[in-house]
């Protein structure tokens, strides 16, 4: 994912917040009703005002202890009062107040602002608060003549300046008697039309469809509402209308196998098919044939056999017969029974009831080859054609002991034997150490690291208070022992940790103990960082704190101040009269001492006519309408 500059600084800044905030929260274990920032009013995204009216913004967040509110702008800065025209109010509004024409800061009133909310258990950022004032400019409406032929409809447009265009609507119209048009949805444009009756050739006899031609640009508002004939007979549109055409209709002729059923077809020609439907057959006879009510049904009497098929299968196994029904009558054709050769019936099962065809199977238990004192799983194999109806109740050892599987609300766990080790690390004088806790990872998900024993006297917890031992201790998330400012005296000491089942709560020593194997440097050596730990990914739970500790080593003696050799010549540009904060980017160890040397500007002796390099004489500058833009002149 990629971010602009100051996007990604602002992130930067809210993770370093969210560190510092989940280092004290480690520090301090939280209590039940305690909990993190959340919002109870967020500010909306977009806010635009007059510079006669002022604004204020509100954003409120609820949490335990109370949150902070602060204000930051884009790039991740917080945000602070400018007198007269920028204040943020105890109760943590952002508050603008009304400010004249001349006091516009852009900086300030076309700005980018967030509210974050932070206490010890958490921060959270509002989106992004787009903020515009606008100030009260004189402008002037004209509208646009319009050259329109005498009986046409005309439009005319009111101009309205680009730089006021964002904010100003046309409210009416007022014509030179005075009188007021305001917009509404009722209003009709009257424009002249003449419908045409299109002149039709048709055969004597035939039915003719006369069109009525409106013109396209009233069409979609003026429909048919009558004709009238040249003897002055009014005709009204109405559904009861009906074109009367002459049809014939033919049943066509089938062929068919005697004592076979036929299906005899009437054919409609198509162009009254839609309104023409089949009331009655009438055989040469005179013989009427209806068609059937809504209560009763015709049923066409097909002759069909059905037919069992043999099966062939082995004695003792079970068998399935299927009776086979032509697919001509399948789908109103259903087994009622079956009967054997000695005459017995065999009715299908009641909806209620469940049939159980029973087969013969065994099952058998696989031998598992296992390293004593390790842990072996025993599969019981079931035949597959009985798999989807058979579990295993319960497993029965040589000497008859029954083990059951575990109710419902019970849990089983499988005990593992395993050895937890702690590792000598070796460490520079003045560092800090982090020392592991060496989990086997067959039980790694199962185990944590509880605490850590100092010389099998002391135990470090993973939140207690660090200030207690001057912050020298910090059990991290993941279960290292952080260690700060390791001196000779540790060197001495032994360190084990101890771990704790998730799911039985036994506890367990590791088998090693770990020491500090202390060493002292022969030069200077710049901080670096282990290849290991250059990416490293810490879970943690949804709200949960979390301390990020940087694995870097500092050197203990001294590095002479040196800057890089990109930073040595920068150019930095600032408007007239405005301040400059510059930054040195030397490095060093001890920290360097800095100091200010100031650079005179002195006035030119002699004269220089102003004069603009090639490749700045010639430059596009692009803005969206209506905004303001600053255009810097190049000439020296």
């Amino acid at each position: 994912m990629a971010y602009l500059p100051n996007e990604r600084l602002k992130w930067l800044t809210l993770c370093a917040a969210v560190a510092i905030v989940a280092t004290v929260q480690a520090a301090n274990p939280p209590d039940a009703d305690q909990k993190g920032p959340v919002f109870l009013k967020e500010p909306t995204n977009r806010i635009d005002f007059s510079n006669s009216t002022g604004a204020e913004i509100e954003c409120k967040a609820s949490g335990n202890p109370m949150p902070e509110i602060i204000w930051i702008r884009s790039d991740g800065t917080a945000v602070g009062d400018v007198p007269g025209l920028r204040q943020i109010s105890s109760d943590g509004k952002l508050v603008f107040p009304p400010f004249r024409a001349e006091d516009y800061r852009q900086e300030v009133h076309a700005q980018v602002y967030a509210c974050l909310a932070r206490n010890q258990f958490g921060s959270i950022i509002s989106r992004d608060v787009h903020v515009r004032a606008v100030v009260n400019q004189f402008y002037g409406a004209d509208i646009l003549m319009e050259y329109v032929i005498k009986g046409n409809a005309a439009v005319l447009k009111c101009s309205i300046p680009s730089f006021v265009a964002d904010f100003v609507r046309v409210e009416s119209w007022i014509d030179e008697e005075g009188t007021e048009l305001r917009p509404s949805e009722n209003y009709v444009v009257n424009q002249f039309y003449e419908a045409e009756i299109m002149t039709e050739y048709v055969i004597k006899g035939n039915a003719a469809v006369l069109k009525c031609s409106i013109p396209s640009f009233v069409a979609d508002f003026v429909r048919v509402e009558s004709w009238i004939d040249d003897e002055g007979n009014v005709l009204n549109f109405s559904d009861n209308y009906v074109v009367s055409q002459f049809y014939i209709t033919e049943a066509e002729n089938e062929y068919v196998i005697k004592g076979n059923a036929a299906v005899v077809k009437c054919k409609i020609p198509s162009f009254v098919a839609d309104f023409v439907q089949v009331e009655t057959w009438v055989d040469d006879e005179g013989v009427e044939m209806w068609r059937n009510n809504a209560t009763s049904a015709y049923v066409v009497i097909q002759s069909y056999e059905s037919e069992a098929d043999n099966e062939y299968v082995i004695r003792g196994n079970s068998v399935v017969m299927k009776c086979e029904i032509p697919s001509y009558v399948a789908d109103f054709v259903f087994v009622d029974l079956w009967l054997d050769s000695e005459g017995r019936n065999y009715y299908p099962n009641a909806a209620a009831e469940e049939t159980v065809v029973h087969q013969f199977y065994q099952t058998r238990v696989i031998d598992e080859f296992v390293l004593r004192g390790n842990a072996a799983t025993l599969k019981c194999l079931v035949p597959s054609f009985v798999a989807d109806f058979i579990d295993i109740e319960a497993w029965l050892d040589e000497e008859g002991v029954e083990i059951t599987r575990p109710l419902p609300d019970e849990s089983m766990v499988v005990p593992q034997s395993y050895t937890v080790n702690v590792m000598d690390e070796s460490i520079l004088r003045g560092n800090s150490a982090i020392l592991k806790c060496h989990i086997p990872s067959f039980v790694a998900d199962f185990i944590e690291v509880d605490s850590w024993l100092e010389d099998e006297q002391r135990e470090i917890y993973a939140q207690a208070d660090v200030t207690a031992s001057d912050g020298k201790y910090l059990v991290l998330p993941s279960g290292e022992l952080h260690i700060r400012e390791v001196g000779p005296e540790d060197g001495y000491k032994s360190y084990q940790c101890r771990t704790k089942h998730r799911l039985t709560g036994e506890t367990r020593l590791s088998a090693t103990k770990g020491r500090l194997v202390i060493t002292e440097p022969i030069g200077t050596v710049a901080p670096k960082v282990d290849l290991k730990d250059k990416v490293a990914i810490a879970l943690i739970k949804a709200a949960a704190p979390l301390s990020l500790i940087c694995p870097a080593q500092e050197p203990v003696g001294s590095v002479a101040p040196k800057v890089d050799m990109n930073d040595k010549l920068k150019f930095s540009s600032k408007q007239a009269n405005a301040s400059l904060s510059l930054l040195c980017p030397a490095q060093g160890y001890p920290m360097p001492a800095f100091r200010v040397i100031l650079c005179l500007l002195l006035e030119p002796v002699g004269s220089v006519a102003p004069k603009i390099s090639v490749e700045n004489r010639l430059k596009n500058a692009e803005a969206h309408l209506g905004s303001s833009f600053t255009l810097f002149c190049p000439g020296q």
